[in-house]
């Protein structure tokens, strides 16, 4: 996902998984932020990024760091991670800054059920199910199935509300 030369994004409950990395090498990361641009005379053409919010998504994927900044030096680039689950350099970013980061989760594995068949479904070991905010859950109350991101314990962070599914014992 690049989001480029400048802006103002919402999304929520989005999977933003990148793993094409694990069959052949790639340089980009799964999200790229990017506010400015070289225009044909040569000149640097600066485009705010106003806003770049991502709630109770997951952002990963096979490389090292999956969400990166392009910003133009000394202008801001506005941002906001919270309720989210990513793999992001800790030395280019400042994890505890809360205006950036609130109730992010950095290197957790989201514990897909399989990266291989492209089932970005959470497993039922991931560390992504009820960690999500409610609020954010409440504009978004079913998930790309259909189901109630609203009936458990609390909403599932990503595209996909995991649902346990109670079998009787023998």
């Amino acid at each position: 996902m690049a989001l480029l030369i400048g802006g103002s994004y919402e999304f929520y409950h989005c999977t933003i998984a990148n793993y094409w990395g694990a069959f052949t090498t790639r340089s980009t990361p799964a999200v790229v932020l990017n506010n400015y641009y070289e225009d044909i005379y040569g000149n640097i053409q600066v485009r705010p990024i106003e806003k770049a919010t991502f709630g109770n998504c997951i952002i990963y994927g096979s490389r090292e760091s999956e969400f990166e900044l392009d910003r133009y030096q000394d202008t801001e680039l506005n941002y906001k991670l919270s309720h989210t689950i990513s793999r992001i350099d800790a030395e280019e970013f400042d994890l505890g800054d809360k205006d950036h980061f609130v109730n992010y989760y950095n290197f957790e594995d989201p514990k897909f059920i399989s990266v291989r068949d492209q089932n970005f479904k959470l497993d039922t070991l991931s560390p992504a199910k009820d960690k999500g905010s409610s609020d954010f859950a409440s504009l978004f109350p079913t998930d790309l199935n259909g189901e109630s991101r609203l009936l458990d314990d609390g909403p599932d962070i990503g595209a996909y509300e995991r649902i346990e599914v109670n079998t009787p014992e023998n």
